[in-house]
């Protein structure tokens, strides 16, 4: 790759997976986790110092405030960084997390400081980081429903606004992203919301017998990204035909598992609100 970017040949000592050498008197010893996140991504074991340089893997996005996880509130802040970019870089991997750090568990190897390339250096609770990257692995949900929706002439807002109302009711936090003539919310601060939510919601118009193109585009990262079966609730609304809500279920079906479709013409009527409210119901309930 260096040869291929640069046009120069450095001299490298490839090692082995498991090797280890001493440099300095230092004992490092070599291993391979692949995905996290390049194919060739190689953590370092300092076995004098029990320190693991965990390349980007237990990284995450911003510059926290603190170099070391000593102060906690710097730790709380900094988390939601990490969860964007496990979702947003990692995510299409994130079987590998699991694999990976199953493989250092069974090396048995103590580990006082996690340090990565980027994000904080874990020196007080290096479990914390660990236990944090397997949870988004998992994509182990918090009592939390994301709402994304798409809406041209309000009328997929009205709805979704109704059915919001019955998420809180029903006692979930809620995060909405939203996509209109006059607004665009941050796509990648979405996936990082949808890779521990509960459940997730949909929202968008049927365009040119088709999906809104915004919202066809975000249907597809979250089944490249999340995944992991996630249930999801489908409202559309449509002039001619509804188009959208199908079309949305061929995507969604293959990572994740829609629950229900709402479709309606122009804006919605009191049945379909009670429709929506089940709807939530159901989306809600699902373990």
């Amino acid at each position: 790759m260096i040869k291929s970017f640069y046009g120069i040949e450095p001299k490298f000592k490839e090692v082995k997976d498991g090797e280890e050498t001493v440099i300095d008197g230092l004992r490092l010893r070599f291993i391979h986790t692949p995905w996290l996140h390049w194919p060739e991504t190689i953590m370092t074991y300092i076995e004098d110092y029990e320190v693991l340089l965990s390349g980007d893997a237990f990284g995450g996005f911003s510059i926290p405030k603190t170099v070391f996880d000593e102060d906690d509130e710097v730790v709380s802040n900094y988390l939601p960084y990490v969860r964007k970019y496990v979702a947003t870089i990692i995510g299409h991997y994130k079987e590998h997390i699991v694999k990976n750090i199953s493989k250092i568990v069974d090396l048995g190897m103590s580990v006082k400081v996690v340090a990565p390339l980027h994000g904080l250096i874990w020196c007080k609770s290096p479990k914390t980081i660990i236990d944090y990257y397997l949870k988004l692995a998992k994509a182990t949900p918090d009592k939390k429903i994301l709402v994304i929706y798409s809406s041209m002439y309000g009328f997929v807002e009205k709805a979704v606004i109704e059915a919001i109302k019955e998420v809180k009711k029903q006692g979930f936090n809620v995060k909405v992203f939203k996509f209109t003539d006059t607004y665009y919310d941050n796509v990648g601060d979405l996936i990082g919301e949808a890779i521990d939510s509960a459940g997730i919601m949909i929202g968008t118009a049927t365009y040119e017998s088709s999906i809104f193109p915004y919202m066809n585009y975000v249907a597809q990262l979250l089944v490249q990204k999340i995944g992991a079966q996630k249930p999801v609730l489908i409202i559309s609304c449509y002039g001619w035909g509804g188009v959208a809500g199908k079309q949305l279920l061929r995507i969604l079906s293959k990572n994740l598992k829609v629950i229900d479709i709402i479709e309606f013409n122009g804006t919605p009527s009191t049945d379909v609100l009670e429709k929506i409210r089940k709807g939530v119901e159901k989306l809600t309930t699902l373990k």
